[in-house]
């Protein structure tokens, strides 16, 4: 061989080690030297006759087989270690299908699709290659993924449905609840009913997102209608204030109470207060028509805050109510001070 092809073949059997100590696989021995410096000397000495690896002092000539011993002894040790990591992703894999077979087997809802492609990588774990085994480990992915999302919306139509149920029996709780507690004047329930619908709203429709509204009715000067025309005109005028009330909140699930004295509440659930001011604005206005008395109320409103308590509530429409009071009654106010003057005041 010639000078120049010597040089040439030292050139890339130096190249290769230099490649080798640039790209290495990770072998994992504790108190040895990395492999990737050995290779680096070797290559040190093929171009330079430096001191080769595990020698003391240079020496005369190149040590030829002392570099293909550590090529061959490293690609041998590299090819041990691929194939350990690989057995062991095999067995993690083979592992994983065979907890998650056992899963969906134990389940109640079980899935044919996800047992069978499980199935599919337990056998591919045990002996396809790598290419085969990162195909049925995506499908089992994404057959697991489809089911798990098939199972959140049939959960999310679940708690609809049960929602749904809850509210209905809801009504005819309350329902009945009133047939069996009646004011003897107005024949409206009284405040018990109103205190228990107050809990279960506060309890289970803000949980459930739900919004509803709480409207305090105070009529205006009532002591001086029974002073001036007597308690009889008195019971006449809360007669015509209740009979109003139930002509313009109709819903069923609509809570009315008497609530003491010439004091009136309202619990409207699945409202808005945009909506329960409209309806508070035109109860007011049908409460002039065929009047015993000139008569005018002053309403408090007041809508769901999420985590609060019922009393809480309770306590923002009643500040509305005296804020209404205190403003010159005959008019509405909610909980956030929006105040709308009867248009007769």
């Amino acid at each position: 061989m010639s000078q120049d092809g010597l040089d040439a073949a030292l050139d890339v059997i130096a190249e290769a080690l230099r490649a080798i100590a640039r790209y290495p696989i990770p072998l994992g021995g504790e108190g040895e030297e990395d492999p990737s410096q050995i290779s680096a000397k070797w290559a040190e000495h093929i171009l330079k006759l430096a001191i080769p690896p595990g020698a003391a002092q240079p020496l005369k000539t190149r040590d030829y087989v002392g570099v293909r011993k550590f090529f061959v002894q490293l690609r041998q040790r590299e090819s041990e270690q691929v194939s350990k990591s690989h057995q062991g992703l095999r067995e993690s894999i083979w592992e994983f299908a065979k907890t998650l077979s056992q899963f969906f087997s134990d389940s109640r809802h079980s899935d044919e699709r996800v047992k069978m492609q499980l199935d599919k990588l337990r056998s591919a774990a045990e002996n396809a290659d790598a290419s085969q085994l990162r195909t049925e480990m995506m499908a089992a992915v994404g057959a697991i993924g489809d089911v798990l999302e098939e199972r959140r919306q049939q959960h999310v139509q679940a708690m609809a449905d049960l929602g749904k149920k809850v509210k209905e029996l809801s009504v005819e709780l309350e329902t009945a609840k009133r047939d069996a507690a009646e004011d003897p004047l107005t024949h409206l329930p009284d405040r018990r009913i109103f205190d228990e619908e107050l809990e279960r709203v506060s309890q289970i429709d803000v949980v459930l997102g739900r919004q509803a509204v709480i409207l305090i009715i105070d009529v205006d000067h009532f002591k001086g209608t029974n002073d001036s025309h007597g308690h009889a005109a008195g019971d006449q005028v809360l007669k015509h204030v209740a009979d109003c009330i139930s002509r313009t909140f109709i819903r069923r699930g609509d809570c009315i109470v008497r609530f003491g004295g010439d004091e009136f509440a309202i619990l409207l659930r699945d409202t808005v207060i945009k909506d329960a001011h409209m309806l508070a604005e035109r109860f007011m206005v049908r409460l002039k028509e065929k009047a015993p008395f000139p008569v005018t109320v002053s309403i408090g409103l007041a809508e769901t805050i999420q985590g609060q308590s019922g009393s809480a509530w309770f306590e923002r429409a009643d500040r509305a109510l005296y804020d209404a009071k205190r403003s010159g009654r005959n008019r509405v106010v909610d909980s956030v001070k929006t105040t709308t003057p009867n248009s007769s005041d």
